[in-house]
């Protein structure tokens, strides 16, 4: 919250911020996996990854009908932030390195596992 929060405070008070819209990103790009890891570090539980080929995915998305979908989740998302990065806004906070909770901290769990 602290980019976001930072990000319109600079739109709001910065002379060239006037008219234009902006992407706010956490900093560097992060992958499926990376971001999986990350959660459920974050949720003190063990990620559920396993090594498919893309190849694979992407024929069988072809058979379902599904094509888009695997290329979402296979393809590349990257946000440009460079015109926020030009009003002088820097980040905050990047996903890497969130702790593992201790033990007992965290009370929330999924309903469902995928």
């Amino acid at each position: 919250m602290k980019n976001f929060a930072d990000a319109v405070r600079a739109c709001v008070s910065h002379p060239a911020a006037a008219g234009r819209a902006f992407l706010i990103c956490d900093g560097p790009p992060v992958s499926t996996p990376e971001l999986v890891r990350c959660c459920a570090r974050a949720l003190g539980v063990a990620p559920r990854l396993w090594p498919v080929p893309v190849p694979l995915l992407r024929a069988a998305g072809a058979l379902l009908g599904r094509s888009g979908m695997i290329e979402r989740l296979t393809g590349s998302f990257e946000v440009n932030d460079a015109p926020m990065s030009g009003l002088g806004v820097k980040v905050a906070c990047q996903l890497r390195g969130v702790p593992t909770p201790a033990a007992g901290e965290n009370q929330w769990r999924p309903l469902a596992q995928i």
